[in-house]
């Protein structure tokens, strides 16, 4: 009974490790959060079912775009020109979700924006084959936003 005991409690130990683990470290998360410093910018991150959505932002706070493709398809998400009369992009991220015994696993691409300007902005961003072209894109994300 003792060893049952002990096997159970360490399994709960564990458990609980691993779920604060998540908590603290995401990779990608799928909420809008604040930064923890109060004068650092506020993050709103967007994922493929953000689509088409209409946002609203402050001068200042960041916008993460997180888009998933599919691996060793040829296909790329591109980012177009439209971002650069209200944001500077920060920085550009992806990485392969690695799944074991699989060809092509899925991919993401995150992009980090920072509003620099208020008044009314677009980010598009195609997903197509570099040698096709953009007139002949698989899919596109597009978000409008509100900058205060």
């Amino acid at each position: 009974m003792i060893v049952f005991y002990l096997i159970h409690s360490v399994k709960k130990f564990w458990l609980a490790v691993f779920l604060l683990s998540l908590s603290i470290m995401p990779i990608f998360s799928c909420a809008s959060k604040p930064a923890e410093n109060l004068n650092a910018p506020n993050v709103l991150i967007l994922k493929n079912q953000d689509n088409g959505r209409k946002v609203a932002i402050s001068k200042g706070d960041l916008i993460q775009i997180e888009l998933e493709r599919s691996g060793s398809t040829g296909y790329e998400w591109y980012l177009d020109d439209v971002y650069k009369t209200h944001f500077d992009l920060i920085k550009e991220v992806k990485q392969e979700i690695v799944k074991k015994g699989f060809v092509g696993t899925p991919v993401i691409t995150a992009w980090q924006f920072k509003a620099m300007k208020q008044g009314n902005a677009d980010i598009k961003i195609r997903l197509y084959r570099d040698w096709e072209g953009k007139e002949k894109a698989a899919a596109e994300f597009h978000v409008s936003v509100i900058i205060r």
